[in-house]
């Protein structure tokens, strides 16, 4: 099958996949962060917006509280549809459809790279298109910072020159720019220079035995200085980098590694999705070592299997990559998760193509001896087609039912309330909806059994006093409220309720000190600023 061919049996294919997983569901509303960053950011409809989210956090830029997030290709593309006109939920998912139908092009590219047979390489790229670990990637607004991340990390690799390329430095310059832009989309793509340099070694090792080649791979380290180069921006304009992971040891780290590759590894095998706010809870050490080890020996394996090979195969090669591709793309998850307490779907996305390129690749090592055994029993190779188109059918049909999930806030975070009864994390964003649909009164009894399972989530016991608070039980919402305070105290909203709580009490003096630091945390915020306001010209709370 020749290039062109096999480009368009692949778009014409996946069109009609995506259109029948994803096409019925690009309806609805707006759900979760969707809300502030994109429908209630009055960034998005001016030109000095673009500046405010080129200079600031993504959060500050949307007119909240600080963040660590500096995420401009997002928000510009935001920014760029907005401008357009095009804003409506199914506008915004069909933009997030072409860029993932994208991403599996430039997938199914690079698996011919490395020397996989159109066949096995045309399945590989239509599966990571309708599996249902990317649902949450294309289906939430924001988790478009996954497809632009993966769109530009794939395209740098391809763009890459092989050694003695004629008049290279332009791809050098595109690829290092395209790695920029892959980390402004999302920080966790600082691994692409990792990526770039191991395709570099498998695509080109007989081509590097020379002093002269070797002088080529200088050129490698201008993608680690583009990731550099994000990390400068960031400092410049005040936004940390740091996590209190950093300080771990590296046994926990190891722990959490291990529990983040065993929770993604699953659902990759299972061709399954996990819920919303599935609850992370470490692996003991034993168990780590049952994850890591068995992982190790198969890394090692396909790593000799490649360094032996003469010539070089770069089909064992890309299992190798594909499996440092998974571990890198899962690495720094162990920065954030474990403070998170909860894993989320879209995070599987750029792991999943290590995954897919490790598997592809064996397939592609495994296809001489396959062959052999179907042309002793043709039948076989009937079943086998067979059993992967209805492979493909069932998958998509699970994708698309988590997909409907994300026509409104309620019926996603019940549905993950459901699949986990006793995840405090995902009982407070059912309880947040149903505060959104239905008030307080049905809402507080969500909030208190999500305590009750997560004693350490700040935001529910907020949450909670804020809907006591709503409710005027104002004795009730003090014990809560410096709950909610003792957990998160440099959090705005904690000290406004706690201001709240002590102006109605009588407690006024207090209650000017709580409201004041919650200013300093948050300028801006606006019911801090008009609770201010009023008491500078009254003496009592204002009305009920």
């Amino acid at each position: 099958m020749n290039s062109r061919r096999e480009t368009w049996t692949f778009l014409a294919v996946g069109a009609a996949l995506c259109a029948l997983t994803f096409g019925s569901q690009l309806g609805g509303s707006f759900v979760w962060d969707d809300v502030m960053i994109i429908r209630d950011n009055a960034s998005l409809h001016s030109w000095s917006g673009l500046w405010r989210n080129l200079s600031m956090d993504t959060w500050s830029a949307a007119g909240k509280a600080p963040s660590q997030f500096y995420r401009p290709m997002l928000v510009s593309s935001f920014w760029i549809q907005a401008q357009l006109g095009a804003e409506s939920v199914e506008s915004y998912r069909i933009v997030n459809i072409l860029l993932h139908l994208g991403a599996s092009f430039a997938f199914l590219r690079l698996l011919r790279r490395f020397a996989i047979s159109p066949r096995i390489a045309l399945g590989t790229a239509w599966l990571f298109l309708v599996h249902p670990a990317v649902t949450e990637s294309v289906m939430f607004l924001v988790a478009r910072q996954e497809l632009l991340g993966v769109l530009f990390t794939i395209g740098a690799m391809l763009l890459w020159p092989a050694p003695l390329t004629p008049r290279p430095y332009a791809r050098y310059l595109f690829a290092s720019l395209c790695v920029l832009c892959a980390f402004l989309a999302k920080e966790a793509y600082l691994v692409a220079p990792l990526l770039i340099a191991l395709a570099h070694w498998v695509w080109h090792r007989d081509q590097l035995k020379t002093r002269a080649r070797i002088r080529e791979l200088a050129w490698l380290l201008l993608p680690a200085f583009a990731v550099a180069l994000g990390f400068a921006l960031r400092a410049h304009l005040g936004i940390d980098s740091e996590s209190p992971q950093q300080r771990e040891s590296l046994g926990s780290l190891l722990k959490a590694g291990a529990t983040i590759i065993q929770h993604y590894g699953e659902l990759f095998v299972t061709l399954t999705n996990a819920g919303t706010f599935a609850l992370y809870e470490p692996l003991g050490a034993w168990m780590s070592a049952l994850v890591l080890l068995p992982l190790c020996g198969i890394f090692a394996w396909f790593l000799r299997g490649f360094w032996r090979s003469e010539p070089a195969s770069v089909t064992m090669g890309g299992a190798f990559l594909g499996l440092v591709w998974l571990a890198a793309a899962l690495a720094p998850l162990v920065m954030f998760v474990p403070i998170l307490g909860a894993y989320q779907n879209r995070y599987a996305y750029f792991p999943l193509l290590g995954a897919l390129l490790t598997t592809a690749s064996f397939a592609e090592l495994a296809s001489p001896r396959i062959t052999v055994a179907f042309s002793k029993l043709p039948a076989a190779r009937v079943l086998s087609y067979v059993a992967a188109v209805g492979l493909l059918v069932l998958t998509m049909a699970s994708t698309r039912l988590e997909a409907s999930l994300w026509r409104d806030p309620l019926t996603l975070f019940e549905t993950g309330a459901v699949r986990e009864p006793e995840n405090g994390i995902a009982l407070y964003h059912y309880a947040h909806a149903v505060w959104t649909h239905g008030g307080c009164e049905k809402a507080l009894p969500i909030y208190q059994q999500s305590v009750r399972y997560a004693p350490g989530y700040a935001r529910a016991w907020g949450n909670v006093s804020g809907c006591l608070i709503d409710l005027q039980r104002y004795n009730e919402a003090l014990e809560p409220a410096r709950r909610a305070l003792q957990l998160a105290p440099d959090t705005p909203g904690a000290h406004y309720n706690m201001g709240v709580l002590l102006l109605r009490t009588g407690q006024r003096e207090q209650a000017m000190v709580a409201l004041r630091h919650a200013l300093a945390l948050d300028p801006s915020h606006p019911k801090v600023q008009n609770l201010l306001t009023y008491l500078a010209t009254h003496d009592s709370p204002p009305p009920d």
